[in-house]
């Protein structure tokens, strides 16, 4: 009897337990289901975000002016990008992703560090690509007139007290340094040798009003040393000497480089196009030889001159470039330059006269890269250094 009285506490231990243990299931599967709700709403909104981005890209994405009008406000644009496109307040447009700078928590300072806009995006390959070929290019063409040698160097070497047989010799040497840069840069760009390439070819374009043939001829080669600037700028400073000779990528492409770049080629493009527009109305240069392509005959290209209205049409053509770039403007100089050029192997001069030219062609097409819709965050950018 006793023994009995005894275990009767325990049995009200146990349904206590049993009681306590129930509701402790109960209250775990009650937590589980509220997270599968929110883990499904999380998809649905997912899904939906993926669709409006869709209907994004269909639509051409955010119109910049809608941008610019609220980039005095940065707080509206946050508010208009999380109504657009979704509580993660990311803007897609194409396959570029623009994020907004947010601040987050860093342990053991002020607790708060401020991340950079970036343009995280495969796309700025293309970029990559078009400054990378216009330089290799520049200097394949040069070099190969080193290579076979030009008797229009020869000044160029008097200049530092070289005589003419030994520019003669010289001359396939820097031709051999030319080209040996230009197809490794083809192949892998170093930063090392980027920079050698812009210093070079702004030296070279130096030689020129040196040696007598007018300031026009700087200018004219812009191509020569800005877009390698711009390329250099695109992959970025090395973080140490030898970091200068390595194979490392360039970092993401953010706002303020693209923008930099784009000011950059902006000049490049608008410095080469007065340039030659200079050597129509101020150096008079002879046209004769391009009008034959076409059939033009010496006699009627004299009784209608096209200088200096060529000239003067290109120097205005180069402060549209530089005032106001617009992408069909851009895309006109790049096949208004292609064409242009093309003259030269027509006339039967070397085709390297042609390739030599690449910066002429890369700087204004990867210009109205920049300002194209694959690059809406740059135009951003734009806008706001104009601003």
């Amino acid at each position: 009897m006793t023994t009995g009285l005894a275990l009767v506490p325990l049995g009200a231990v146990g349904c206590v337990s049993k009681s306590e243990y129930t509701k402790t299931v109960q209250a775990a599967e009650a937590h589980y289901n509220a997270f599968d709700a929110e883990n499904t709403g999380l998809k649905h909104e997912l899904a939906a975000a993926g669709k409006r981005r869709e209907t994004v890209v269909a639509n051409g994405g955010f119109r910049v002016g809608q941008i610019s009008s609220m980039l005095s406000h940065p707080g509206h644009l946050e508010r208009a990008a999380r109504t657009e496109f979704g509580s993660s307040g990311r803007c897609a447009v194409g396959r570029l992703v623009t994020e907004s700078p947010v601040r987050h928590p860093r342990p053991g300072g002020d607790g708060m560090i401020e991340r950079d806009e970036s343009i995280a995006s495969s796309d700025s390959d293309t970029l990559h690509w078009i400054l990378r070929i216009s330089v290799a290019a520049c200097f394949i063409g040069h070099g190969a007139f080193g290579l076979i040698t030009k008797a229009a160097w020869l000044p160029y070497f008097a200049i530092f007290g070289i005589p003419e047989a030994w520019a003669w010799k010289l001359m396939p040497v820097v031709g051999a340094v030319d080209v040996s840069v230009g197809v490794l840069t083809l192949i892998q760009p170093v930063r090392a040798v980027i920079l050698y390439m812009t210093f070079w070819g702004f030296q070279n374009a130096c030689l020129r009003p040196l040696a007598g043939d007018g300031v026009w001829e700087l200018l004219e080669r812009a191509g020569n040393y800005g877009v390698p600037l711009a390329f250099l700028y695109l992959l970025g400073a090395g973080r140490s000497p030898a970091d200068w000779f390595s194979f490392r990528p360039g970092p993401p492409l953010t706002i303020e480089r693209a923008s930099a770049i784009g000011w950059i080629l902006r000049a490049t493009t608008a410095l080469l196009l007065i340039g030659h527009g200079g050597f129509d109305f101020a150096m008079g240069k002879s046209w004769t030889s391009y009008g034959a392509v076409v059939g033009i005959s010496p006699t009627a290209l004299a009784a209608h001159p096209l200088s200096p209205t060529a000239g003067w049409f290109e120097c205005v053509l180069g402060l549209i470039v530089l005032c106001w770039p617009m992408r069909g403007v851009l895309l006109f100089v790049f096949a208004w330059k292609l064409a242009t050029e093309t003259f030269r192997p027509l006339a039967g001069e070397p085709i390297w006269e042609f390739i030599e030219r690449g910066g002429s062609y890369g700087a204004p097409l990867a210009l109205a890269w920049l300002q194209s819709g694959h690059e809406a965050p740059a135009r951003v950018a734009h806008l706001r250094a104009s601003g």
